[in-house]
């Protein structure tokens, strides 16, 4: 196959990369923004000309230097399937969305990180990828400590605790958590000492940031991450050299993750104790009740949902409708699976759901268990009582695209090998 050469285009795609990870992280609009109920619905504003302008640098830095690796581009699509077909039913859902414009808007952004993703991919391995990784999460995290111990508006005002630049301190809770695997994973992939202990003292610091927001959902999730990374360093060098099977590893972490996602789904007392330990308002946050409001909506059209991204927006009469019951104005479902659900059906979620688990049964196939696959399980717990899925705006998309693509190029090396 005839390839169109373009200048400098390994450097085009990493300045795109750079750009978008680091605008991922930080604010492109009012840093410290009020909140939703502060501003009221009819000052609430859906778009930001800055972002605009980023992801359009971005896409056309990312479709110039895809021209020269366009074989590889596709045969990566092929081989990775489930999230390329997940976006393509994502877009599909234009066609009967009733906001076929936001929609399509909505959908571009979440194309265009699997796009930058695999592109950057076919051209850097994972030890480069790290590498451009730190310069944005060391910077990211020493600025938002000295923010949130100086700034008085970098405080949640519902809570007052840490929320960074962000809207809220569940944001930075979440950024916190996924800073505090990529730290990890930046440590193990360092040989030089002093770039080892450095790397210590980011993932140190993402912890702290993660504790000074007192986000229950994200002190769930960091202890699980946490703990289960030790329970893999004891089989590792316990049970391993008494030769105990991997299996006890999967039976236990299997078990222990799915009984925690049952008891935080049937059991909402369970949640309510967490939420309670923090201080937070059960009346204010009765998401027990929005779910029960969203249930409603998806009985409406359960099987192919009402439109990627659809319903939360200003635009749609049955959201103003919700805010006149809940003042607080939530701009998602609080639960991940319903929002999903709700906008690309059941196919959606299955293909979803067959997309993160076909990698972490074929990491335990390959015994490729790298804390990549962190960023893919720690999700589906968040999101039992958060949305961020394949959300615009918030920062867990882009890394769980991300993660998974790494993990999809990995693995795939591994299979190579194999045959």
């Amino acid at each position: 196959m005839y390839r169109i050469r373009i200048p400098y285009s390994e450097l085009l795609i990493k300045i795109a990369f750079l750009i978008f990870f680091l605008f991922t992280l930080l604010p492109t609009g009012e840093p410290f923004p009020p909140t939703r109920q502060d501003l009221g619905v009819e000052n609430i504003s859906e778009s930001n000309v800055t972002n605009q302008l980023i992801k359009l640098t971005v896409f056309i830095l990312t479709i110039t230097a895809s021209i020269y690796k366009l074989e590889e581009i596709i045969s990566f699509v092929k081989k990775e399937k489930y999230l390329f077909l997940l976006i393509v039913w994502s877009f599909s859902s234009v066609f009967w969305s009733d906001f076929p414009i936001v929609t399509f808007k909505r959908w571009f952004q979440i194309f265009l990180i699997y796009f930058l993703v695999i592109t950057f991919l076919t051209y850097y391995d994972e030890k480069n990828l790290l590498k451009i990784l730190k310069y944005i999460l060391y910077p990211y995290l020493l600025l938002t400590l000295m923010v949130v111990l100086s700034v008085p508006e970098a405080k949640d005002p519902a809570f007052n605790t840490w929320r960074g630049f962000n809207g809220t301190k569940n944001t930075l809770g979440q950024i916190g958590v996924i800073l505090s695997v990529l730290t990890l994973i930046i440590y193990i992939n360092e040989f030089n000492r002093v770039k080892k202990n450095i790397a210590v003292i980011f993932f140190l610091l993402s912890i702290i940031i993660v504790i000074g927001t007192f986000s229950s959902t994200s002190y769930i999730a960091l202890f699980i991450f946490l703990s289960g990374t030790s329970l893999y360093w004891f089989k590792i060098k316990v049970f391993g050299r008494l030769g105990v099977h991997n299996s006890l590893l999967v039976y236990t972490f299997t078990s222990g993750l799915l009984i925690l996602i049952i008891v935080m789904i049937f059991v909402p007392e369970f949640t309510n104790l967490i939420q309670s330990i923090f201080g937070k308002s059960e009346t204010f946050y009765d998401r027990g009740k929005l779910w029960a409001v969203m249930l409603w909506h998806i009985t409406e059209h359960p099987i192919i949902g009402c439109g990627f991204q659809a319903f939360w927006t200003l635009e749609n009469p049955k959201l103003l409708l919700l805010y006149q019951t809940f003042v607080w104005l939530p701009n998602q479902a609080h639960n991940g699976y319903l929002d999903v659900l709700n906008e690309i059906g059941v196919i959606g979620l299955v293909l979803f759901l067959i997309m993160v688990f076909k990698n972490i049964f074929r990491s335990f196939k390959y015994q490729r268990l790298t804390l990549w696959l962190w960023l893919l399980i720690l999700p589906l717990i968040s999101n039992v009582t958060e949305s961020n899925f394949f959300r615009v705006g918030v920062v867990p998309p882009s890394f769980i695209i991300l993660s998974y693509l790494v993990l999809e190029k990995s693995l795939n090396s591994l299979r190579k090998e194999a045959i």
